[in-house]
């Protein structure tokens, strides 16, 4: 079974895109803690590529930003295609399904408060991709 759970932060800039079937995306990476130390004392973190669609992705940049704590759900998917070099190059991602957004006031395990945000987000502009500037 195929089936993936994380938390952690938003650790790169949200940029809604739509594709020429106007199916609205986001990719980005979340930073999730590892729950023990490494010899030096520091916790070792993953950033792992996140992809959303449809409403999830519109609802996602309308409330959350770079640096926000979420939960996700989804399926780890792999995909390779060939780059403009010829060389083929491997991507592993967890397409999500749900996004759970913490209640206001809680913290994660660390004691960091989570922060909602205060006022609206700034409209993000629409980029429009293309098939052809999809690598599968």
């Amino acid at each position: 079974m195929n089936s993936t759970v994380l938390s952690g932060r938003i650790s790169t800039d949200l940029e809604l895109r739509y594709t020429n079937a106007n199916v609205a995306t986001i990719s980005f990476n979340l930073a999730v803690k590892r729950e023990y130390k490494m010899s030096d004392g520091e916790y070792k973190t993953d950033f792992i590529r996140c992809v959303c669609w449809r409403q999830t992705a519109e609802n996602l940049i309308k409330y959350k930003a770079k640096g926000d704590w979420i939960e996700v759900y989804g399926v780890i998917e792999t995909r390779d295609y060939i780059n403009n070099e010829g060389i083929k190059k491997y991507i592993v991602e967890v397409q999500l399904h749900k996004i759970n957004y913490p209640p206001v006031g809680n913290s994660d395990k660390s004691g960091v408060n989570y922060n909602p945000k205060k006022e609206k987000k700034q409209q993000t502009p629409v980029i429009d991709i293309t098939e052809d500037d999809l690598p599968f």
